[in-house]
């Protein structure tokens, strides 16, 4: 006997959207442990509370202000291409800092735009940009900062 005799409906998008979200998770994951690390090391370079202070505005208040802006985006742009291009220019901006990093003594305060870079691309890989419309309210109650009321 089944304990549960309401059968469920299937959304064809919740599938797909578990598995990117999965994936962005871990993206996010790594992208801000990344954030963290370079906070850290200027921290650690500079001792200086104030370029600690700078470092954490400049990666993160991108987020805050263009949000708004990301939403937009989303709504006129293809989310998938927008969420991989926003993660593929955050690599690409951390492999090449790191090369150059590895062939001349770069300053401390070059981790600053960095930062900034990381925090743009951060607004556009949120995982709700993939969420069509009518499904907002269920994968809203899956985000721990959820915005919906």
């Amino acid at each position: 006997r089944n304990p549960f005799p309401m059968k469920m409906k299937t959304i064809p998008w919740k599938s797909a959207f578990l598995r990117v979200a999965l994936g962005q998770a871990v993206s996010q994951l790594g992208s801000h442990g990344v954030q963290f690390a370079l906070i850290w090391w200027l921290a650690e370079e500079t001792a200086s509370p104030g370029v600690l202070g700078a470092a954490g505005l400049v990666a993160y208040l991108p987020m805050t202000l263009l949000s708004p802006l990301a939403g937009v985006a989303a709504d006129r742009w293809n989310r998938k291409v927008l969420c991989i291009t926003a993660d593929l220019a955050m690599g690409g901006a951390a492999l090449g800092y790191a090369v150059l990093l590895g062939q001349f003594a770069l300053p401390p305060w070059t981790v600053l735009i960095l930062l900034g870079l990381r925090g743009v691309g951060s607004t556009f890989q949120q995982r709700w940009h993939l969420v069509p419309e009518a499904g907002r309210t269920v994968t809203d109650r899956l985000s721990p900062v959820s915005t919906r009321t």
